[in-house]
């Protein structure tokens, strides 16, 4: 390979580079911030917001308040965190893991309570009528 050839290669990897630099940019632009507020709280909070595939786990009923007791040293404001959770408990996956008498988790992964067959029916409903939608 001459000189020549190296030249042409180096300069089309530096403009793939760019390209490559540039999509990441605006794919990371283009992202929701309420799905950036979940990713940091998955990477805060493993336990309490396993990522996909593991199955979401019932909360803890008051963790918006134990979020808003700690927001300034998360570095959340108290309308980030409750968009957040209600977007967090707002799907499919987290209404199915809402079964009568499953343990609820803290922040910390600690059981805190158990899942009472009203918000079981409650979850169910709301599962049935996403799916009933489509």
């Amino acid at each position: 390979m001459g000189f020549e050839q190296l030249e042409q290669l180096k300069q089309s990897l530096a403009k793939e580079a760019r390209a490559t630099a540039l999509k990441a940019i605006k794919t990371s632009i283009n992202v929701d911030p309420v799905l950036k507020d979940i990713a940091r709280l998955q990477k805060l909070f493993p336990i309490a917001f396993p990522k996909s595939p593991l199955p979401k786990v019932p909360l803890k009923v008051g963790t918006l308040d134990d979020l808003v007791v700690i927001s300034k040293e998360i570095g959340f404001s108290a309308d980030r965190l409750k968009t957040a959770l209600h977007t967090w408990c707002s799907t499919r996956r987290y209404w199915t893991s809402v079964k009568v008498g499953t343990p609820r988790i803290d922040l910390d992964g600690k059981p805190a309570g158990e899942v009472q067959s009203q918000e079981a029916a409650h979850a169910n409903a709301l599962y049935k009528k996403s799916i009933n939608k489509d």
